[in-house]
């Protein structure tokens, strides 16, 4: 009889060891897709500022269309991942995240119509548009970080910051 118990222990200490292991690399995956995501809008944004005082937009549209490829193409590993039990949650707040960018990205691209004969009323525009969809960038962060705690705590993993 003790030998069974011994044997119930171990096999139930392995599969809490391979359940912790997936929620583990499901958290990564994830993870590692935001930090290509966030390279590219961090990017995207630098070229966009150094363009911004000279009114000179003429790689913006490029670049744009190359970032919006990456982020679509880290969506989709994102979106065909398979989710732990109460992971999906995570999942899918991290698609709105990278929505969110993606198309504070377009919004970004549509500053190469701009040139230096442009009205400062249409550049004022175009900046107050990007700084608003920026906003939501920064909210949908912060949501995805409280979800991600959140699927961690329920999970019994520890996250770095």
């Amino acid at each position: 009889m003790r030998k069974i118990q011994v044997s119930l222990l171990i096999i139930s200490l392995l599969l809490v060891s391979c359940d912790k292991k997936e929620v583990i690399a499901y958290n990564d995956s994830i993870v590692e897709c935001q930090e290509v995501v966030v390279r590219e809008y961090v990017s995207f944004n630098q070229k966009l500022a150094t363009s911004t005082p000279s009114l000179s937009f003429d790689s913006i549209g490029p670049e744009a269309e190359k970032a919006v490829k990456i982020i679509e193409t880290e969506i989709s590993k994102i979106s065909n991942l398979t989710s732990p039990e109460n992971g999906e949650k995570f999942k899918e707040s991290a698609v709105e995240l990278f929505q969110s960018i993606k198309l504070l990205i377009n919004i970004g691209s549509e500053f190469s119509i701009l040139n230096e004969h442009s009205p400062q009323d249409s550049v004022n525009m175009m900046i107050e548009r990007y700084n608003k969809q920026s906003e939501d960038y920064k909210f949908k962060n912060s949501e995805m970080l409280k979800v991600q705690q959140n699927y961690a705590n329920d999970k019994g993993i520890n996250i770095e910051s």
